[in-house]
């Protein structure tokens, strides 16, 4: 239903044009908006026709609008010019209608990650496991450690802390990595070495950091896979952690780059769970050092011994 003309229709026509103007100020998407008092779902710009991400509301005589990203977080209002302020009915309805949205949205995303999970654990159960001659383990200098590879990428398993696989980070030869789409990684970790076998946990950034990390202590190292996801990971380890094991984490030390992401989110997740963590101290004495982790590190002492 289009926009119902209660009020002068070149009124109603420019409250229209202010709302679709404004949508593409905020999300950059040309929507044909509709004035029902429903929610309606559209696709992002760029995206394929199955990824309906952004929403709007609009009030039945489209002086109010609600919309956003559910992808993204955003979430805006709009007024029109000359509307009258929200009743306390109209606001009650409308925050009715979006907590409606969200818990479908949320529905939505669980279902997603659901059947990603699914898929993982299949690949987990069918794929062969990881050639060492892989490109990325060649590079990195670094054993399989339990990955598995299908059609030429290497497959991360991520785990939660009981062990339950949700996900799979996908690692191709070029080094390029991918999670697989609309699963789970918040919380998650891909782990080297059997947890169980001791006391002392590593948790680390990236994969390649914790089966460096694994190969010189013999201890299980968990990797985050991105500094945002620390927090997270440590949370969960140390809440489920048997008594007297302890977690040291291993940051990533990004002295190129303004606020040193790798090592501040590390001292926040240590300073949270009261674990120790270490780093390496770079630049190192390589020429032109562009290190940032312990499996950089590594290589820059292969370089320089076979240099000599």
């Amino acid at each position: 239903m289009p926009f119902n003309h209660q009020t002068d229709s070149i009124t109603v026509e420019q409250r229209r044009q202010q709302l679709e103007q404004e949508i593409r100020l905020k999300l950059g998407a040309d929507i044909e908006t509709v004035a029902d008092g429903k929610i309606h779902r559209h696709r992002m710009p760029g995206k394929s026709c199955s990824n309906r991400s952004i929403w709007v509301w609009v009030s039945p005589n489209g002086d109010r609008a609600v919309f956003g990203n559910h992808v993204t977080c955003e979430r805006y209002s709009w007024t029109a010019e000359g509307a009258d302020l929200f009743t306390s009915t109209t606001g009650a309805e409308t925050r009715q209608r979006i907590a409606e949205h969200s818990m479908e949205v949320g529905r939505a995303r669980l279902e997603r990650q659901s059947i990603v999970a699914e898929t993982a654990r299949l690949i987990a159960e069918e794929a062969e496991r990881a050639d060492e001659n892989h490109p990325y383990l060649q590079t990195k200098r670094v054993l399989p450690h339990g990955l598995f590879q299908l059609n030429g990428a290497l497959q991360v398993p991520l785990r939660d802390a009981t062990g339950e696989i949700h996900n799979m980070q996908r690692i191709y030869r070029d080094g390029t990595k991918r999670f697989m789409r609309g699963g789970r990684v918040k919380g998650l970790f891909a782990e080297v070495g059997d947890r169980s076998s001791s006391l002392n946990w590593y948790i680390t950034e990236g994969w390649a950091t914790a089966a460096t990390v694994h190969d010189v202590t013999g201890d299980p190292a968990l990797a985050a896979m991105n500094a945002g996801n620390l927090m997270e990971v440590c949370l969960a380890l140390a809440s489920s952690a048997p008594p007297g094991v302890k977690i040291v984490i291993v940051a990533d030390n990004d002295h190129r780059t303004q606020g040193n992401p790798g090592l501040t989110k590390a001292v926040e997740a240590a300073t949270a769970i009261g674990a120790d963590y270490v780093t390496p101290d770079l630049p190192c004495n390589h020429p032109g050092c562009a290190c940032t982790d312990v499996n950089d590190v590594e290589h820059c002492v292969v370089r320089e011994v076979n240099n000599d």
